[in-house]
């Protein structure tokens, strides 16, 4: 029987973050930036949504289970390129999404890397019985999945971040440096989080507490 309890955490975590995402929206609909936020937020709910599904559902074939972590990788890698146009709205304004060159790109790296750190993570099932840890086998094949499933990811997040704080030591704007610099915080303990209970399955509760931290540094950004 698989943990139904982080069943829980995992679905709480999609109500906040889908809780959010209308948040920012509804301050205003007309701004890209909440926008590119709001459907930053929906991605991570359905990357949520698909693994708490796992746990809820006591899913222990692996093909189903297989199936529904390769959805949860599509929706986290989408949700770390928005994230990526985000920090290039600040940055250089609207016309980053009016170029579909820009967006072809943002595609093929979608693409790309789902398809190479998709098949990375196969599940296997603790010997405890309770838990759902991810592995490729093949060491070669492993390393690059690694790359495209956790490194890669985690560099746009950090050049996200980077972005937010360029823009931030360059504004005279008091409301738009504090919003940046929470907005840089929330993304830092989010890539915290997941990088914690993708790295540590066994004690993965402290990860989700700095994904909840990073959540509310977000809609505190917004507030």
């Amino acid at each position: 029987m698989l943990d139904f309890f982080y069943g829980i955490v995992l679905f709480f975590e999609v109500l906040i973050s889908i809780v959010i995402g209308i948040f920012i929206i509804r301050r205003d609909k007309s701004q890209t930036l909440n926008q590119v936020f709001l459907l930053v937020m929906l991605s991570f709910a359905g990357y949520l949504l698909f693994e708490s599904i796992i746990y809820l559902l006591n899913v222990v074939d692996l093909a189903i289970l297989n199936l529904l972590r390769d959805l949860s990788v599509f929706f986290s890698t989408l949700a770390v390129i928005l994230l990526v146009f985000s920090a290039l709205i600040v940055q250089y304004g609207e016309i980053v999404i009016q170029r579909k060159l820009n967006l072809v790109i943002g595609l093929l790296a979608l693409v790309i890397l789902v398809l190479i750190g998709a098949p990375f993570d196969s599940a296997r099932i603790l010997e405890s019985g309770t838990n759902v840890i991810f592995e490729q086998a093949d060491p070669v094949y492993g390393i690059v999945g690694k790359i495209a499933l956790l490194f890669v990811p985690i560099i746009f997040i950090f050049f996200s971040i980077f972005q937010y704080m360029r823009v931030r030591q360059s504004s005279d704007d008091p409301v738009l440096r504090n919003k940046l610099l929470r907005l840089a915080i929330g993304l830092f303990l989010i890539i915290v989080g997941i990088g914690y209970f993708a790295i540590f399955p066994e004690f993965r509760y402290p990860g989700h507490i700095s994904y909840i931290a990073g959540l509310a540094s977000l809609f505190w950004a917004f507030k």
